[in-house]
């Protein structure tokens, strides 16, 4: 089932303004845990998730800066179901 709401109203609501390599988007920033499969070791990373559709040309190894923040986007993730919104892992630089 694709997702039909408009994810405008998301960031709207709970995003803030950003920039990813020099242009401006709304992005949810946040710090996510995750476990490694093979070890079971939890670490945290920063997440900015974004529409797709905004960030159509994001890629590993752009600078992304939230409030002040200067980060590194480390991977770029397609959010399931359908891939409207991105994930861009983050390192602070």
């Amino acid at each position: 089932m694709a997702f039909v709401e408009d994810p405008s109203v998301f960031l709207a609501d709970f995003g803030r303004a950003c920039t990813l390599a020099g242009a401006e988007l709304q992005a949810i920033v946040d710090v996510e845990t995750v476990a490694d499969e093979a070890t079971g070791v939890l670490t945290q990373r920063p997440v900015a998730r974004v529409v797709a559709a905004d960030a159509s040309g994001a890629a590993s190894g752009q600078a992304f800066v939230d409030d002040g923040t200067a980060y590194t986007v480390r991977q770029v993730l397609t959010e399931p179901p359908d891939g409207v919104m991105l994930a861009l892992v983050l390192a602070r630089d």
